[in-house]
């Protein structure tokens, strides 16, 4: 990411406890494909790292690989995989929407507009966008607030239980927040997210 070493410097000027918890490596990898990271973001709404690894194992043992044309060619597959109803509903959804918008450039596009895209498949939410963001177009400035990992790490690190003084930090990281998030999230969960 161009802009890592750059918001490091920056948000250890800015913010004195962003260096109790951050760390200097790059932790955001972008080289998958968009439908792997939907496919995982949806697999990863409201349950744990591991519950979430665990259902990527599983998943691929049932598609051999996660990609669009897989799903595309064996459709009926998806109710096999370890998920609620909704979360099979929304990967339905979410390959015919891929498969009818092929040549959808996600990367190009500002993230308001890759969420006015993608809130139209069923079981998709401002979550899993900000996760897309991240993890696919490598976005410098999501804070994902509703995420409770990130939240339970700010409230230990910031000492602001009843998030107080959330909206001000979010203005103080700006437009780095993508740097703190995945700082906050390894910090909770000791490795970063794999989506």
């Amino acid at each position: 990411m161009k802009y890592w070493s750059k918001g490091i410097d920056h948000l250890d000027k800015v913010d004195k406890i962003f260096k109790k918890y951050r760390t200097n490596k790059v932790l955001l990898n972008t080289d998958q494909t968009a439908f792997q990271v939907l496919f995982n973001s949806v697999c990863s709404q409201q349950i744990s790292t591991t519950a979430a690894n665990s259902i990527q194992l599983k998943s691929k043992l049932i598609f051999k690989k996660i990609i669009l044309s897989s799903f595309v060619s064996n459709v009926s597959k998806i109710e096999n995989l370890p998920i609620t109803k909704n979360k099979k509903k929304c990967i339905f959804s979410l390959v015919k929407y891929l498969s009818d918008h092929k040549n959808i450039r996600f990367k190009l596009m500002s993230d308001q507009e890759v969420y006015d895209h993608l809130i139209n498949i069923f079981g998709i939410g401002p979550w899993t966008i900000q996760m897309f963001n991240i993890f696919y177009k490598g976005s410098q400035d999501i804070i994902p607030i509703k995420d409770l990992g990130f939240i339970n790490s700010y409230k230990k690190f910031y000492k602001d239980p009843f998030l107080n003084n959330l909206n001000s930090n979010i203005l103080l990281w700006k437009p780095y927040g993508t740097i703190v998030t995945m700082n906050l999230w390894l910090a909770y969960d000791t490795k970063p997210l794999d989506i």
